[in-house]
């Protein structure tokens, strides 16, 4: 497994560790949003120039930050034109994102129920995220699509999953509208 860069964001994993007194996942995103938002407003994130590099037919995972005790992780995200991740859950775990360069977008699906291995789903609202913007999403709002909203431009972007997101499930829309659901292991790109 590929090691994360070296410290290319001091101080904001210690930042994130002292939200995790927040509570509840809903006020632990919220606390990370803040400082994350701060962070990219003060123009204090800096990456190595490989962070933006994205795969032709994928987008890039890099692992920043792995918290000791493994309350979080902070990941670096590269979007190719058009990339995105199709519908997905996030294992449990909290998620706040900050937009680096370019425009992203996410959309939230509401679960309208799940039985014997079908769900049914509603899109809410797609959200445009431009440069400085961040976003945070929590369980159980935690099925979405979240990619790059540029047919011609790349985007990076910084999460922060809590814990460390290790596997999600995806979901693909079947012809009779139900989604079926399967497992992902999720790995890291290397520098």
């Amino acid at each position: 497994m590929p090691e994360p860069a070296p410290n290319p964001l001091s101080g904001f994993a210690e930042a994130v560790g002292r939200c995790l007194d927040a509570g509840d996942p809903a006020a632990i995103a919220s606390a990370v949003r803040e400082a994350l938002a701060a962070r990219i407003a003060g123009a204090r994130v800096t990456l190595p120039p490989s962070a933006s590099r994205a795969f032709p037919d994928r987008y890039a995972r890099r692992l920043i930050h792995r918290d000791p005790e493994g309350r979080f992780s902070i990941v670096a995200m590269a979007w190719g034109p058009g990339q995105f991740a199709p519908v997905h859950d996030h294992d449990g775990s909290w998620c706040v994102e900050g937009v680096l360069s370019g425009a992203t977008f996410s959309e939230p699906y509401r679960v309208l129920d799940s039985r014997d291995g079908s769900w049914r789903f509603e899109p809410q609202a797609r959200e445009l995220t431009r440069i400085g913007d961040t976003g945070a999403i929590f369980p159980p709002f935690e099925h979405h699509v979240y990619g790059n909203a540029s047919a011609d431009a790349p985007a990076l972007t910084l999460h922060v999953y809590g814990p460390e997101l290790l596997k999600c499930a995806c979901y693909t829309r079947e012809a009779d509208g139900t989604w079926s659901r399967r497992e992902r292991t999720l790995c890291y790109d290397p520098w």
